[in-house]
């Protein structure tokens, strides 16, 4: 309640996780979507890391979640669980946008967009797809003024790196 003195929340059964699955959970990314918050992670579902994806999970208070529900899965943008990693997503002008990196040192990162922050492309995103960025493990930062940044972590021994980040729109 203080911010300074933490103590390990744990469940009725003693557990201190939340949740568990599906497979591996990794990369968690709350956002709040009107009166909810969506958490965000990568996984795999079926006990088969080739079903690599991102999931999303609801909660009203940050304890209790919902069950998972896959939000994007394509092996066209990377195949594996290691190709699909570090989802973070962001509300602007009317559309979620998805950043998933597919490979740290070559800096690859996919944006997909979409209206519902539920459905970012199931088995072809193609449709969701707007375009590749050279950063990995993105984060999106917006400073007191309204100016925005973005994150990256493409050099594992270099720290982060940050840029100001300008969107542009359709033409």
């Amino acid at each position: 309640p203080d911010g300074r003195t933490w103590t390990r929340h744990r469940d009725a059964r003693g557990h201190s996780r939340l949740f568990l699955g599906p497979g591996e959970t990794r990369d968690p990314c709350v956002i709040r979507v009107g009166t909810q918050w969506h958490l965000y992670y990568a996984g795999y579902h079926d006990h088969d890391p080739a079903q690599a994806g991102f999931y999303l999970r609801t909660s009203n208070d940050l304890i209790a979640w919902s069950d998972w529900q896959l939000v994007h899965i394509d092996p066209a943008f990377g195949p594996g669980p290691w190709d699909t990693e570090c989802p973070h997503v962001v509300y602007r002008a009317g559309y979620y946008y998805l950043f998933r990196t597919e490979d740290y040192r070559q800096a690859i990162t996919h944006v997909f967009r979409s209206a519902d922050p539920f459905d970012f492309g199931i088995g072809d995103a193609c449709e969701h797809h707007v375009c590749d960025i050279a950063v990995a493990a993105p984060e999106i930062i917006v400073d007191e003024h309204g100016n925005e940044y973005i994150t990256s972590n493409h050099n594992l021994t270099g720290g982060v790196m940050i840029c100001r980040l300008k969107w542009v729109e359709d033409r």
